[in-house]
């Protein structure tokens, strides 16, 4: 990369030249976050003496994509704003830019903020695709994470695809599950081979330079490349006609009209997809073959999702291009994740790595397909695993990743759990600070409009190594539901997490419309509750546990992986307004009752009597009226007894004694 360096595009509007020592560092504001006995918000950053300017605050009202609007400037003298609209519980996105008396852009960040946040109960729908190479082999893996997923509350759906079928023919079938879902489809993750999309049109004469700098004359690393943020935007058109390029170091890379490369370079419209990426096809260098890193890759994520994978709250940066504004991706995803306290700059990141964990970790250098300069190659990857969670590796060349033995996929085959070309352009991790997740931190990246080292913001290369679905702080999982079918209520039981947790969340959900409804107002503590506002219909319900988790900008109610009730009808009595009513007699009895009927019912046609886990014991069908006496032949105990007319459903709890 470093022979490049004519043919880089540097950010014109940073301010910071590239003799400053650590241009990525230097232009990193490092904004941190009050939250006041008030109920206010104040954000704050280290005091600057020499500066002579204006700090500027913007508010981002939008998802997955930067909308940022002017909210409000201090002076040179002032190192914090108070947001003075900000309400306990809220989650808030900001951009502090500190320009100088020149209106240039000295350093600036972005930061969500929030203080008791309650996560969603309801995640997402997912689509997974996976290569049928190994999809019969996978089983196990797959049942396991589909499990997980169900217990954080996703709509799932699992497809095998061969290698064989195209990237248009994959897209219609994500579209037809988009459409064919009772949700909007959210998140795509990509396990195996699954075809890779390559488009765009990287050349000094093309739609942009390459995002790594290397040109025609210096490399060549012109032409097409993998572009899986297609296979996420869902409405935009991508054609194959116009771009004919055939001078590209590799094949692969050189673009022709009807090749089924795309000629798209920049993003059409905004992604509508998480996505992420699984595949360790070409991988020699590794002792294990392509199953068993596919195995090993779902197992570590289960460990991690389920609170069985530790890690230490610190983050390791590694950056050999100082002079860059490359790691500047790096800097702000410590200052709002883990704080700079926790920040370890002096350190190689291969070796910490093998010796010790970081849940963050950023590597920047020259590079080539496997190798990047001052942080590591795909052998070293391959030699010894890495106790990284996300980790980011900047570096020519190997942002094009679907290469043989390639360095970013290497990474999640030697122990990461995501990968990507973080800095190439800037990635943003803040939103994870309130429980987001990578998947949604890489479709704001993909999306984002802030300008970009060498201007590859909204570029097609931008793709996420790993897991979407993966979280910043997992907590341990919850325990089996049981449940019980009472007159008064349904009543749920299960066994106490002996973990560090402060409580549970109960979930109830429609099993028609999967609408999801938290019944208790309070974390609960206790391990039975009694759902007494339950409606008629068919639910089942779901166990959560949850805690009060903190990271270096905001804190929120993190909730564990659930477990799940069967389904269960309920019916809730239905009070009839009528002078007479509707009811039995004796009540209790030995199993033989009298009816009585409302005076504007003159029969009913069907009798039920339920035992108290909703099962039918009896149906009883004819020409009941008022007065008709029923002999039930039960044994001892409680049951529903449930009349049927075609205006009303009465029921009515009955005792059977001896």
């Amino acid at each position: 990369m470093r022979n490049s360096i004519l043919f880089l595009i540097i950010c014109s509007f940073l301010f910071v030249t590239e003799s400053s020592a650590q241009v990525g560092k230097d232009q990193t504001l490092f904004v941190e976050t009050q939250y006041n006995q008030d109920g206010t918000l104040t954000l704050s950053w280290e005091k600057d003496e020499a500066f002579d300017g204006i700090y500027y605050i913007y508010e981002n009202r939008a998802k997955f994509k930067q909308d940022y609007k002017y909210i409000a400037n201090v002076t040179k003298d002032a190192n914090e704003w108070t947001d003075p609209t900000y309400i306990n519980g809220q989650i808030k996105e900001y951009k502090v830019e500190k320009k100088n008396a020149s209106n240039q852009i000295v350093s600036y960040d972005f930061i969500t903020a929030g203080t008791d946040v309650n996560r969603y109960g309801f995640s997402g729908n997912i689509l997974i695709l996976v290569d049928d190479t190994h999809f019969q082999n996978l089983t196990t893996e797959l049942d396991i994470l589909v499990n997980d997923l169900k217990g954080e509350n996703w709509e799932v759906t699992v497809q095998p695809v061969s290698r064989d079928m195209t990237p248009p023919q994959i897209k219609e079938l994500i579209k037809v599950t988009n459409e064919s879902s009772k949700f909007m489809l959210t998140t795509l993750y990509l396990i195996g081979h699954v075809p890779v999309p390559y488009s765009g049109h990287f050349s000094t004469t093309g739609a942009a330079y390459p995002p790594d700098g290397h040109t025609e004359g210096s490399g060549n690393h012109t032409g097409a490349w993998p572009a899986d943020l297609y296979y996420g935007d869902l409405d935009g058109v991508w054609t194959d006609a116009t771009v004919t390029y055939e001078a590209s170091a590799q094949e692969r890379n050189n673009n022709r009209p009807g090749d089924g490369k795309f000629d798209q370079t920049r993003l059409i419209s905004n992604v509508e997809l998480e996505i992420g990426r699984v595949d360790f096809y070409d991988m020699p260098a590794f002792a294990d073959d392509e199953l068993t890193l596919l195995k090993n890759y779902l197992n570590r994520a289960h460990l991690w999702k389920t609170g069985q994978l530790e890690s230490i709250d610190r983050g390791l940066i590694d950056d050999n291009f100082k002079g860059y504004i490359i790691g500047n991706t790096g800097y702000k995803a410590m200052g709002a994740l883990i704080g700079t306290d926790s920040l370890f700059e002096d350190r190689d990141y291969m070796t910490s790595l093998r010796e010790g964990k970081y849940i963050l970790s950023f590597g920047m250098g020259g590079g080539s397909y496997s190798s990047c300069g001052g942080v590591g190659t795909t052998a070293d990857f391959a030699a010894e695993n890495i106790n990284a969670i996300f980790t980011g590796i900047a570096g020519s060349y190997f942002g094009d990743w679907d290469t043989k033995n390639n360095l970013l996929r290497a990474a999640l085959a030697s122990g990461a759990l995501s990968s990507f070309w973080g800095g190439i352009p800037n990635w943003y991790l803040h939103p994870m600070s309130v429980g987001e997740s990578i998947g949604y931190c890489a479709r704001y990246s993909m999306n984002a409009s802030y300008a970009s080292f060498n201007s590859s913001q909204q570029l097609i290369h931008v793709a996420l190594m790993g897991d979407p679905t993966l979280r910043f702080r997992p907590i341990a999982p919850s325990g089996e539901l049981r449940l019980t079918n009472s007159v008064d209520g349904i009543l749920l039981e299960w066994d106490k997490v002996n973990k560090d947790i402060d409580g549970y969340n109960l979930y109830r959900i429609n099993n028609e419309t999967l609408e999801s409804v938290k019944i208790n107002d309070e974390i609960l503590t206790e391990t039975s509750y009694l759902d007494l506002g339950c409606p008629t219909g068919q639910y089942y319900y779901q166990l959560r546990t949850t805690k009060k988790v903190m990271t270096a900008s905001a804190n929120y109610y993190a909730l564990g992986v659930g477990s799940a009730s069967e389904p269960i009808d309920y019916i809730t009595s239905v009070a009839y307004n009528s002078n007479d009513g509707f009811g039995i007699a004796p009540n209790p009895s030995s199993g033989h009752f009298r009816l009585q009927l409302p005076k504007d019912i003159v029969s009913v046609d069907k009798l039920v009597i339920q035992d108290l886990t909703g099962r039918n014991v009896l149906e009883l069908d004819g020409n009941f009226t008022t007065q008709s006496t029923i002999n039930t032949g039960l044994p001892m105990g409680t049951y529903m007894l449930l009349a049927n007319t075609n205006k009303v459903q009465f029921v009515e709890k009955i005792q059977v004694i001896r």
